[in-house]
């Protein structure tokens, strides 16, 4: 996090904020502070950087070198580790793509007075919401398929703190324990 001192006077100019950091892409944000007027505070709002992707894979460089060693170009789409998800969506949530049971799913459900509670394995600055459809029939036999469009309603999102291994929500709404749940987590941009 940077700042200015409380004495330093900014000239009434625009401003432009280049943002660079090792292993992320370079960022030139153009206008973020124009015209200041003295003595007032700007929020600048969240900033974020793209992982470096040479490849252009949509996986970060730094990632691929982590866990299939330098240099490789890694199949976003394969399963490196057959637990059913990609390797991109193992990027995506934090597991690790060669050891099959590191997964993002629920762990634990459990109902108690009309409450479902929900656990969950994180990983360090991911995003997670639960899904749960408005319009769906209870937990049918077979399953519905998570293809469905209809996962509307969510809670969330929550993110894990650094030194978060697990979460917890527990649904108070008084759904029935046979609802539909999923486990979903956000690309962050």
């Amino acid at each position: 996090m940077a700042g200015f001192l409380f004495n330093v006077s900014l000239l009434t100019l625009n401003y432009d904020l280049p943002l660079n950091v090792l292993g992320y892409e370079h960022r030139m944000i153009t206008n973020i502070l124009m015209n200041p007027i003295p003595g007032s505070f700007v929020d600048m709002g969240t900033l974020t950087l793209r992982p470096l992707d040479l490849n252009t894979n949509n996986i970060a460089g730094s990632w691929e070198d982590f866990y299939f060693g330098p240099g490789l170009n890694v199949n976003p789409t394969a399963d490196a580790d057959g637990d059913g998800s990609s390797n991109w969506e193992e990027y995506i949530a934090g597991t690790h793509p060669l050891i099959s049971t590191s997964v993002c799913a629920l762990k634990s459900i459990s109902s108690s007075n009309g409450n479902v509670r929900m656990t969950w394995d994180t990983a360090p600055g991911c995003i997670y919401r639960i899904g749960c459809p408005e319009n769906l029939p209870l937990q049918a036999d077979p399953p519905v398929a998570e293809t469905s469009n209809d996962w509307s309603h969510s809670m969330g999102p929550w993110t894990s703190a650094v030194n978060t291994t697990e979460m917890e929500w527990t649904d108070t709404n008084g759904i029935p324990f046979n609802q539909n749940y999923r486990l979903e987590v956000e690309v962050q941009q």
